[in-house]
């Protein structure tokens, strides 16, 4: 990659190494009997910076759309199809108990192993169904004093070590935000969990962090997020670099932040999004990172930290073109009048493999309806290529998506969204 294209670059800081607050083996004696009556809880995310923006937007798009029901397709790039998967077995995954959103996450190791999380639970599966662990959040990390809610779960299986990652979030001040971080002591996430506390204010202005994203390169695991203010107004993107390794034996680890990243455009990022590699294995050093604008545009921006923790690294960011994007409207609902929010045109999932970067957001598929735009990132060329899926009279939302070939030249992806009509 030609670095002197890049419109924007920094160093990290460094921090003081971590110790664990906690190693604690789940009890898998301990039911979550999930009873089907439940109050329902909010999480109350702060909006992005263009959320005004973005609201006026869906507002004018679902005026659009009610006029004019049926507008037709909008046109996409030949040459990708999608086909239906293959199912080979299915049982009753985590269950919906009345915290909203369920900012739903699961990860599967190549043993089998599947760790699936929720804003309030967590369950451990083998691959045929048998249900190893089922805890609320609050009685998996009752071990580190947290005393409120721990949400927004992310979980990631690390190939490369056959281990797991889990982060999420507690609290939505500057003086209780917490980021939890937690490595499986073995590949069986019954065998106990290594848990580190980091500051969601750990730049000590007076900030919260939210909107976490996770990715491992081979030697360290990243976190972004959004930080905000007591206003819960955005002030800016930031990402970790850990050192993954002593994480998995209860080590203290060392870990860097960049602060103030600005895209390739020079404006503040919001909602940078790490790639893993998508196959077994990991890539590295350091790891590539993207992000679209939430609002809307005509351009997506390729983040590259260039080397290991260890290494004197800097982060780099490119601007690269693409087909203009927007935000649909919220999407309609039988037998109510209230809107079901699917969200703007922020980067919801991705992974890197043989030079490409798949990821993926929504789009405005044509008359305000909600559809998936599919994205190759071409990194050496800084192009993209891309298609967009959606349907006449359907609403797509949330999409996430991970790799379907056999290897790393096969560039067959599995998309999961949900779908209204």
């Amino acid at each position: 990659m030609d670095r002197s294209s890049a419109l924007f670059h920094l160093k990290p800081v460094t921090m003081q190494p971590l110790a664990p607050t906690a190693f604690h083996q789940p009890d898998p004696t301990a039911s979550n009997w999930n009873f089907s009556i439940t109050n329902l809880k909010g999480i109350n995310h702060p909006g992005s910076p263009e959320k005004e923006a973005i609201n006026a937007i869906k507002e004018a798009k679902l005026i659009q759309k009610q006029k004019n029901p049926a507008p037709g397709t909008d046109s996409s790039e030949e040459g990708l199809s999608a086909l239906s998967p293959v199912m080979f077995r299915n049982f009753q995954g985590n269950g919906f108990d009345g915290w909203y959103p369920p900012d739903n996450a699961l990860a599967i190791s190549d043993n089998g192993y599947i760790v699936s999380l929720i804003n309030s639970n967590i369950r451990v599966y083998t691959e045929n169904g048998s249900k190893l662990l089922d805890q609320p959040l609050g009685d998996f990390f009752s071990s580190l004093g947290l005393s409120d809610f721990i949400y927004d779960p992310k979980v990631i299986y690390d190939a490369d070590q056959d281990k797991f990652i889990i982060v999420a979030l507690h609290g939505n001040t500057p003086a209780n935000s917490k980021i939890v971080v937690s490595f499986s002591k073995t590949q069986n996430p019954a065998d106990g969990w290594w848990s580190y506390l980091f500051s969601g204010n750990f730049l000590n202005i007076n900030t919260w962090f939210d909107f976490p994203s996770i990715g491992v390169s081979g030697e360290d695991l990243f976190i972004s997020g959004n930080l905000f203010n007591s206003n819960d107004v955005f002030s800016q993107a930031v990402i970790l670099q850990i050192d993954k390794q002593p994480g998995f034996t209860g080590g203290s680890i060392n870990w860097e932040y960049f602060n103030n990243v600005t895209d390739g455009l020079g404006a503040s990022s919001f909602t940078v999004v790490p790639v893993s590699y998508g196959f077994n294995g990991s890539y590295g050093p350091g790891i590539y990172l993207v992000s679209t604008m939430s609002g809307g545009g005509g351009y997506a921006h390729l983040y590259d930290i260039t080397g290991n923790l260890e290494d004197e690294q800097d982060i780099f960011a490119y601007e690269i073109g693409t087909a203009a994007y927007s935000p649909p409207a919220d999407a309609e609902q039988l037998l109510t009048t209230k809107l079901l929010d699917i969200g703007d045109c922020r980067v919801l999932g991705g992974f890197f493999a043989d030079g490409v970067i798949h990821y993926i957001h929504a789009v405005d598929y044509g008359g305000g309806y909600g559809g998936i735009r599919y994205n190759r990132m071409d990194v050496t060329g800084q192009s993209i290529t891309y298609v967009n899926y959606g349907q006449n009279l359907y609403d797509y939302g949330y999409p996430t998506l991970v790799p379907a070939g056999a290897d790393n030249s096969d560039q067959s992806v599995l998309i999961a969204f949900f779908e209204v009509k």
